[in-house]
């Protein structure tokens, strides 16, 4: 059992994965659903360096329905730099998946050989993602919010007296 784990913010880790898939735009939805599939599975391992992946827990979680998609989703997060991806030894081992830590500030575990095309040139960093995308998205959040506000609808259900 794997007793070495990364120290990942889950919000900056999302909003950092979202930024880029901003950014991205060759990923489709399923690499988006089997990444966040993944992701659940890392947090709630407690974002262990390395996740031994159980394939038909992790088709349900994304709802792929096809195990050649599932495994060109993982070949092609592999290869956008998202996750590493090391396919089983043999007909009944299991697949382990590195996660790829995208928010600043935390702890990046590569292999010698690891290049990942997120934007980063030093594996020894974390992804730097663009603050104007950043505050785009958030505008429009805020703006998503203070129309939700404006219809005459609250954000936050009101108290029952």
């Amino acid at each position: 059992m794997n007793t070495q784990y990364l120290n990942i913010n889950f919000i900056r880790h999302l909003n950092a994965f979202y930024t880029l898939v901003h950014e991205h735009e060759r990923l489709r939805a399923n690499d988006i659903s089997l990444y966040m599939a993944l992701f659940q599975l890392w947090n709630l391992e407690r974002f262990p360096v390395s996740l031994i992946v159980n394939r038909s827990l992790v088709l349900k979680l994304c709802k792929i329905g096809s195990l050649h998609t599932y495994t060109e989703c993982l070949k092609r997060l592999h290869n956008f730099g998202y996750l590493t991806y090391e396919p089983p030894q043999g007909p009944f081992s299991s697949c382990v998946i590195k996660m790829v830590p995208l928010g600043k500030n935390e702890s990046r575990r590569h292999a010698k050989n690891d290049t990942h095309m997120c934007g980063n040139k030093d594996p020894g960093t974390s992804v730097d993602f663009d603050t104007h995308t950043v505050s785009i998205l958030t505008h429009f959040n805020n703006k998503q919010i203070n129309n939700f506000i404006n219809e005459g609808k609250t954000a936050r259900p009101q108290k029952k007296v």
